[in-house]
């Protein structure tokens, strides 16, 4: 019996340009996600990172970046970069949550600043999560940096205004009110220290009328002056 040649089509089903893999499809809606998220972040002040344990490699996102006072992709994120960020005055705090985060199941949250090198000081909330394997043991940080310093500049402001009515309202001497008046606005504030200066009685100059220190303890550069 004579035999019959049957031609079979070389693709089956739908085309694809990676067989058995990602189709252009998917990877454009994935593309189309990163834009997505990106804008988002960007629009939120929100950024993004993770840190791989095993080899310590850092990832930042594009606002990430941002937040840190780069271009996205300006420099390799590492930990001693973003731990140098860090305000001196907070590293040790989180440096010290950081490692009880690796210890618990929970999302560790603290707010805390950064310190850029141009000296912007910029108010942030962190969160992170902490991926463990089948052994329990840490093996992926994640996290997300949220800026909040225009939120806090303003509310600073109102605490600012609040306490200077109450203290016009409780003082029976101006001069002796003061040093109250720059504690309370120091303290609202944010500050480490403030000082009154008034026109001199005579000329053009300025004086300094009154100082206050949140630390007491250390001299203030106008008291050195």
């Amino acid at each position: 019996a004579r035999g019959r040649q049957i031609c079979l089509p070389k693709r089956m089903g739908k085309s694809s340009d990676n067989a058995g893999g990602v189709s252009r499809e998917e990877e454009r809606r994935s593309r189309r996600m990163e834009r997505v998220l990106a804008h988002a972040e960007e629009r939120t002040g929100i950024g993004t990172w993770m840190v791989e344990l095993r080899t310590m490699k850092v990832t930042w996102s594009d606002q990430l970046f941002r937040l840190h006072g780069f271009r996205p992709g300006e420099v390799e994120p590492t930990m001693e970069l973003g731990l140098s960020h860090i305000h001196p005055d907070d590293r040790e705090e989180i440096l010290a949550r950081t490692e009880t985060w690796l210890e618990s199941p929970d999302t560790g949250r603290s707010e805390y600043r950064l310190k850029l090198d141009d000296g912007t000081v910029r108010h942030v909330i962190g969160e992170s999560i902490v991926e463990r394997d089948e052994n329990d043991k840490p093996v992926r940080l994640f996290g997300t940096v949220r800026d909040i310093t225009d939120s806090v500049l303003i509310e600073r402001e109102l605490d600012s205004h609040h306490e200077l009515s109450r203290a016009l309202a409780e003082w029976d001497d101006l001069e002796e009110g003061m040093v109250d008046l720059l504690r309370r606005l120091g303290t609202a504030m944010g500050w480490d220290a403030a000082n009154l200066w008034a026109r001199a009685d005579r000329g053009d100059s300025l004086v300094s009328r009154d100082h206050w220190s949140a630390r007491p303890d250390e001299l203030s550069e106008f008291e050195q002056a």
